[in-house]
């Protein structure tokens, strides 16, 4: 009667986390497929939807033990199952992929918590005589290992979103091939009762690992590779810039020189008409053609010539496409910003302002720039037909060339990197912003 007292009363929290484990469970497979698929309607998946669907799939996972009586292999079936459908039926991309990313989350939390089940096995001896002891231990084993989980799938898993990066599909094979044989050897494990405790602990470390090893390899080279293609971008961009900087600035000298001596070539075009030497005046004239400046006259926004050029022929572009280009800058002296990345920056920045704004009425891009104490400032603001982070927060094009697509965000994040600086974006229904701190001078040793 004691033993049996004992059992219920030990049962009852046991039951409790063993549901919270499977909502837990549940919480990961919604998390990772909102972070990780792109929705199939234009808005972004709401957070009831999401609780709702958290909610039907612990309903599920506690059905499925209680009509199996906790039969591990249905349980291992539906967790691969639910976060399957439910991408399937809400979010964009192939099958195969889903698939993929499905079968490697159920191997991750299957070996994580067969994983401690294994290291805790010599605690089980006192748990008979503490219900304390009893529900630690598996509070551990059902809940707490699923929080380390929660931050390598973080990691390992939901960088392609981030980086704006698809994975490739040759890594995509072999992932699956690992992952799948990887959950028969789980089940073949579980099967075996009679393996000893040595046996289980190499066979599931090395189940757990594996997969997390080949997830770092990947993620490793991918983001490699991107910031290789964003780097070689962004060198392209310099030497078209600098072409069209040397251009801008030869075109400026001669304005310069036609400016400083056109009092001249007034007294002299003025003999040439007081003595009827018509013709003459005509080929003179002609003469001067060649210094004529065309475009709008130059504004003075900093000081150095090549970053204030281009802010007027970003200034000049806006123009053209009715855009209001509003300007606060006050940047005083060139610090360790390199002027190659700072125009990089502010005419990736611009561009995309630009480029965002064009079709819309009465549309303003405004820029700032300034130096507080060792950062330097930039704030690029522009108009938006809607809140831009609702609808489209991971910046996807509508373009049909989507491989070049990004390339000026990537470039734009890896200077802000370079110079240990942060971005950040909000938007509103009407006005999309990017702030940009970076750092300009050097750290005090």
């Amino acid at each position: 009667m004691v033993v049996n007292l004992f059992v219920m009363i030990n049962s009852i929290p046991q039951t409790i986390t063993h549901i919270a484990g499977q909502f837990i469970d549940s919480c990961l497979f919604i998390y990772l497929v909102n972070h990780l698929f792109h929705p199939k309607s234009m808005n972004n998946i709401s957070r009831l939807h999401s609780l709702a669907a958290v909610l039907i799939s612990t309903a599920i996972l506690f059905l499925s033990d209680v009509f199996s009586g906790n039969n591990y292999y249905w349980y291992l079936v539906w967790i691969l199952l639910i976060p399957l459908i439910y991408s399937l039926l809400f979010f964009q991309g192939d099958f195969f992929t889903k698939l993929t990313i499905c079968s490697i989350v159920t191997l991750l939390i299957q070996s994580f918590e067969n994983l401690i089940v294994c290291y805790t096995q010599p605690f089980d001896k006192y748990t008979a005589s503490s219900i304390l002891l009893s529900f630690i231990l598996f509070f551990i084993r059902r809940i707490g290992i699923k929080i380390v989980l929660f931050y390598l799938i973080k990691k390992l898993l939901l960088w392609p979103r981030e980086y704006s990066l698809s994975l490739p599909r040759s890594d995509l094979m072999a992932l699956f091939i690992i992952s799948f044989s990887d959950i028969a050897l789980l089940g073949m494990h579980v099967a075996n009762d009679s393996a000893s405790v040595l046996h289980r602990l190499v066979l599931i470390t090395f189940l757990t690992f594996l997969p997390l090893l080949l997830l770092l390899n990947v993620k490793t080279r991918c983001v490699e590779d991107a910031k290789k293609q964003a780097m070689s971008a962004q060198i392209s961009q310099q030497k078209i810039q600098n072409q069209y900087l040397e251009q801008q600035l030869a075109m400026t000298e001669s304005l310069r020189k036609f400016r400083h001596d056109y009092k001249n070539q007034l007294f002299c075009m003025d003999a040439l008409l007081e003595e009827g030497k018509y013709s003459q005046l005509h080929e003179y004239l002609s003469s001067l053609h060649q210094y004529v400046f065309k475009g709008n006259h130059i504004r003075r926004y900093v000081e150095d010539e090549s970053l204030n050029i281009l802010l007027n022929q970003k200034a000049s572009m806006a123009e053209k496409l009715n855009i209001r280009f509003e300007t606060d800058i006050s940047f005083p002296q060139q610090g360790i910003v390199h002027i190659y990345d700072l125009n990089s920056l502010i005419g990736n920045l611009c561009d995309n302002a630009i480029e965002a704004s064009a079709t819309l009425p009465d549309a303003s891009v405004y820029i700032s720039i300034h130096k507080i104490k060792s950062y330097l400032a930039i704030r690029v603001s522009n108009t938006c037909a809607f809140d831009v982070m609702k609808v489209n927060p991971d910046f996807k094009s509508s373009k049909g060339n989507q491989e070049m697509h990004g390339l000026g965000l990537k470039i734009i994040k890896n200077i802000v990197q370079k110079y240990d600086g942060q971005y950040h974006v909000h938007s509103t229904d009407h006005r999309f912003t990017t702030d940009i701190m970076i750092m300009d001078e050097p750290e005090l040793s």
